[in-house]
């Protein structure tokens, strides 16, 4: 696998994908927000972060 970070939001799909854990906490973090804020296309919507296809971070659908 050569990108080791990926961002996948519920309703947008890879919303990042790379080798850089800055711009993808970053990613994930404007992410959440839309959800938990309910606007955007991720209004809802799940958000999870991966390291090498681990969940480092989730944030579940519909969670406020």
């Amino acid at each position: 696998m050569n990108r080791k970070y990926e961002v996948i939001v519920g309703n947008v799909g890879v919303a990042y994908a790379g080798d850089s854990w800055h711009e993808a906490l970053r990613v994930y973090g404007d992410y959440k927000r839309q959800s938990t804020r309910g606007y955007g296309r991720a209004a809802g919507e799940g958000v999870v972060l991966l390291r090498n296809g681990n969940v480092k971070f989730e944030h579940a659908e519909g969670q406020g």
